[in-house]
């Protein structure tokens, strides 16, 4: 189901010089001022802290919160084109977004068009035509209990709605987003909600869903970005590098700043605790449950279709040139390489400890208890995976004999797309 968004677009100066735009400078001139720029207009520091951005050709993507896609500001020809998805975030996000165009059309002295249908410039809610908050907010309630009823109605399950590209959780729900999982009763309820007849109620439940409902930064927008982050990016391991602990501390103090704003308002506190000690680095390993999709197992795309499902908090790297991926925590590793076959595949190897065969797929793993002469005794699976044109290979490591399910889980989860 589309989503709901805005393209909009303001036709750009030209200059006496080629590649000029006048009073604004170049092409090049007028991206990096908007790059630059973005943390003052956002309007508060610790939003700030939130906020990232992406090069793209003649232009920028500007990522304004953790849970949604980007802003897409591409110069094309004689215009400088603003595209935006909204309605994973919200009504809120949607008139943020419009107010931020605004501070750059008021700093910039450009015109923004939004509402051109031979130039394609569209806010699918009018609310940069209209400025109407509550019919905003009526607008985005309407899309998602549509949703909500396509959902109960398919017959489906393991929803995956507005996450970035690449999570795929593994698992049994019926819906997962930004600020967690959601039921299947909870979204048969949503199905029979009308913003028609009770716009109050279909405006509770889109605040408790909808990270940034309400247009104010209040103590709910500050709450579910701090969840947001839980849910999406923290690795749920001790910091490695400074994004990771941008991530970490950001969560926290938005956490903080809800508490500010609400001294009654439910925090995390499970959570707060454990991040508080990731930080400190007195936790290694993360709770096997609680908020956050990457302390749960995702599936994780390999070369040439394949993937295969690791816990979302095990560091990655590649080794050999690019050709092996490398997933590892302190006591478990696993290193995988893929291979696509036109002709024959390598003749497969005779039986071992365990053998898979569901008739798409055919695999072997073998164990071995490894002493070396220095270092830690550990236990090796050795397997392969393979379909009729490609061939994985996987070698997996651990201290613990009690995680040999685990490895075997591991070994058998890998798969190709061609299946």
């Amino acid at each position: 189901m589309r989503g709901l968004g805005l393209r909009c677009g303001a036709r750009l100066p030209s200059g006496r010089r080629p590649g000029s735009l006048g009073p604004l400078g170049s092409v090049e001139g007028l991206i990096q001022q908007l790059i630059d720029e973005t943390p003052r207009r956002v309007g508060d520091p610790l939003h700030a802290t939130l906020i990232g951005w992406g090069s793209a050709p003649q232009g920028v993507d500007l990522l304004l919160h953790p849970a949604e896609e980007p802003l897409q500001l591409r110069v094309e020809g004689e215009w400088l084109i603003a595209a935006a998805k909204t309605s994973g975030a919200g009504p809120g996000y949607h008139a943020f977004v419009v107010d931020l165009l605004d501070r750059i059309a008021e700093e910039t002295g450009l015109v923004w068009v939004f509402d051109d249908e031979e130039q394609g410039f569209e806010d699918d809610t009018r609310y940069a035509v209209d400025r109407d908050q509550e019919a905003l907010e009526w607008a985005v309630a309407t899309w998602w209990i549509s949703l909500a009823r396509r959902l109960v109605t398919s017959g489906g399950t393991n929803f995956s709605l507005s996450l970035p590209l690449g999570l795929e959780v593994v698992g049994d729900h019926f819906a997962i987003s930004p600020l967690g999982e959601w039921s299947r009763s909870w979204f048969e309820r949503a199905a029979t909600l009308d913003p028609a007849t009770d716009p109050e109620l279909a405006a509770d439940w889109g605040r408790s869903y909808f990270p940034w409902w309400d247009r104010e930064r209040n103590a709910r927008f500050w709450l579910h970005a701090g969840l947001a982050l839980i849910w999406l990016e923290v690795s749920w391991q001790p910091p490695q590098d400074p994004e990771d602990e941008r991530v970490v501390s950001a969560a926290l103090a938005c956490l903080d700043r809800a508490r500010e704003l609400d001294l009654e308002i439910s925090l995390p506190e499970a959570e707060i605790a454990e991040l508080a000690g990731l930080r400190e680095g007195s936790i290694e390993s993360p709770h096997p449950t609680g908020l956050g999709f990457r302390r749960r197992t995702l599936r994780k795309p390999l070369g040439g279709g394949w993937s295969v499902d690791i816990p979302g908090y095990f560091n990655e790297a590649l080794e050999r040139e690019g050709t092996t991926i490398h997933f590892h925590d302190p006591t478990r590793s696993v290193r995988l390489s893929t291979f696509t076959f036109d002709g024959a595949l390598p003749e497969r190897p005779p039986e071992q400890d365990w053998v898979h065969d569901d008739g798409i797929r055919w695999g072997t793993a073998a164990l071995e208890r490894i002493e070396p002469p220095e270092g830690d005794p550990h236990w090796l699976l050795q397997g392969e995976m393979r379909t009729s044109s490609g061939l994985a290979v996987v070698s997996i490591g651990f201290r613990d004999e009690d995680a040999q399910e685990w490895a075997l889980e591991t070994w058998r989860s890998l798969s190709a797309a061609e299946e």
